[in-house]
């Protein structure tokens, strides 16, 4: 990612984290699906599963999940635990188990 990319990301990322604090969360959908029309970062999938979870949408949220889960290369990211946490709240640990599988053959 270039420097552009990572602070056009770190812009968005706040913002749908303000929106989440302040419970606008169909804010924070908007500005989500919005940056993932043009970057498909693994933590912009991960926090829109975040949002659809809050909006008792479980099973859009967990497609958003699944789809966090193909793009992310590295369990160092915040994404990674995010992710780990978003599958537990949704029950579906065979993914939870999956993410820690390909975290140990790294």
């Amino acid at each position: 990612m270039s420097a552009k990319q990572i602070d056009s990301l770190e812009t968005v990322v706040a913002g749908v984290k303000e929106a989440l604090d302040s419970g606008d969360l169909k804010r924070a959908f908007r500005l989500c699906t919005g940056a993932l029309a043009s970057d498909n970062h693994p933590y912009l999938f991960t926090l829109k599963a975040v949002i659809l979870l809050k909006l008792n949408r479980r099973l859009d949220s967990y497609k958003a999940a699944v789809e966090a889960q193909t793009h992310i290369a590295s369990t160092q990211s915040t994404a990674f635990d995010l992710l780990i946490t978003v599958f537990k709240d949704l029950r579906k640990y065979n993914n939870v188990a999956q993410l820690y599988e390909r975290a140990y053959e790294e």
